[in-house]
């Protein structure tokens, strides 16, 4: 018998089903373009709510491991400056460097009013931490802020304000990279939060239905964290413990319950992202398993309330493996076309900036070249993390930032 390695050639099997191809790549791009608008509708023709400030007495949730000393300063500093009504929780889980230590015995000393702190027996992670903070919490609203995160000065205030509305269970605000000078990595991942946040959060919002409070500034009506407290710490997936993805699974049970989750921009934070690729590369593939988990539990809820949230759940699982063929078939056709190669690169452009317009009508062109640079970066590795994250699902390794400086003192 003959073998036959013409029929093992990928190329030649993109030629004999060329139409099959071209239908399915010309379907993905005409979805992939309508959801874009959809995505810009909320925001260009609905307004944004507007929310009355209430005095609520807040509780700022810090939980701590290992946080180089200057970070954790200033992040507690910045708590302690900001304009609330509010007790500081520091929850610190086993922290092995004195330096952490010292910085907290600090702060509780200089602000004993203000400040309470509890170690964790055990390092136990950052659910049980946040969950001991929960329970001893004097506050109506409870604020989980990141340990290495700095607030603007009215960012609780802000935070606090949708709150007026009863039908409002939890709020983010706007954070962007406080490293962002360090690497031509952090310059482009500014662009990235700017975006996330600006655009598709913003959009999201205006529906009630932000998929994500992100962990470094998030709030929360402390009745419904205690009402979740005990699947909030006890979350399992395929079997596990889940880990990470704690923001991401306290905002889908927020969701569940009816409330809504929205968005104010007024409310702004900064945070450190990675400066080193592979802890980059790492982070986006954990982001990633809890962005499948997290949508792949909410699909009943999503199917049962229909709107924007199905539309969201159903896109966000479909469209990234729809995208796998594609993008495998404009493989197979650069090695087959060549002279195609620069319009593809062309389209990214035009595609990133579409995405970018809220930045060119608020005149951050610097902002805008960099969502171009990361466009290229997503289409070249970042996507290709979500299939990397669907196999190793079952894997429960948190990771680190990643980072290499500290904020200066």
């Amino acid at each position: 018998m003959r073998f036959n390695s013409r029929r093992l050639s990928p190329v030649l099997y993109l030629e004999s089903n060329m139409t099959t191809a071209f239908i399915v790549t010309f379907i993905y791009a005409i979805v992939a373009f309508l959801y874009l608008m959809y995505r810009y509708y909320p925001i260009l023709f609905m307004e944004r709510k507007k929310y009355v400030s209430l005095k609520f007495f807040v509780t700022v949730v810090v939980p701590v491991y290992n946080e180089p000393a200057s970070n954790l300063r200033n992040c507690l500093q910045s708590i302690v400056d900001t304009e609330a009504n509010k007790e500081i929780i520091i929850v610190d889980d086993c922290s092995t460097l004195e330096e952490t230590e010292k910085v907290i015995e600090e702060f509780v000393s200089t602000y004993p009013d203000m400040v309470r702190f509890f170690r964790q027996d055990k390092n136990m992670g950052k659910r049980q931490a946040q969950s001991r903070a929960m329970v001893e919490a004097r506050g109506d609203l409870i604020i989980t802020v990141d340990s290495d995160t700095l607030l603007a000065k009215d960012s609780i205030i802000e935070l606090t304000k949708p709150f007026s509305d009863p039908l409002v269970g939890a709020t983010t605000g706007e954070i962007l990279v406080e490293n962002h000078y360090s690497n031509f990595l952090t310059a482009i991942l500014q662009a990235r939060y700017w975006s996330a946040f600006n655009f598709e959060r913003e959009g999201l919002s205006r529906f009630g239905v932000v998929t994500c409070c992100s962990g470094p500034l998030a709030a929360y009506r402390k009745s419904l964290m205690l009402d979740f407290n005990e699947d909030y710490v006890n979350e399992r997936f395929l079997g596990n413990i889940c880990t990470f993805g704690d923001d991401r699974h306290m905002t889908r049970m927020i969701l569940e319950s009816g409330n809504q989750v929205v968005y104010t921009p007024y409310a702004k934070a900064r945070t450190y992202v990675p400066e080193g690729f592979w802890d980059f590369l790492r982070q986006q593939i954990r982001w990633k398993k809890s962005f499948i988990r997290e949508s792949t539990l909410i699909l009943p809820y999503a199917f049962q309330k229909g709107g924007v949230l199905l539309i969201e759940t159903l896109t966000g699982l479909i469209m990234p493996i729809a995208g796998i063929y594609v993008r495998i078939v404009l493989i197979l056709l650069f090695f087959r076309f060549p002279f195609v190669l620069p319009f593809y690169f062309l389209m990214m452009i035009f595609t990133a900036t579409m995405r970018s317009l809220l930045m060119i009508e608020r005149k951050e062109w610097q902002l805008w070249l960099r969502n171009v640079v990361y466009a290229y970066l997503h289409e070249t590795i970042i996507f290709w993390l979500f299939p990397v994250a669907f196999f190793t699902l079952h894997q429960n390794q948190w990771g680190d930032r990643g980072l290499k400086t500290q904020v200066k003192s």
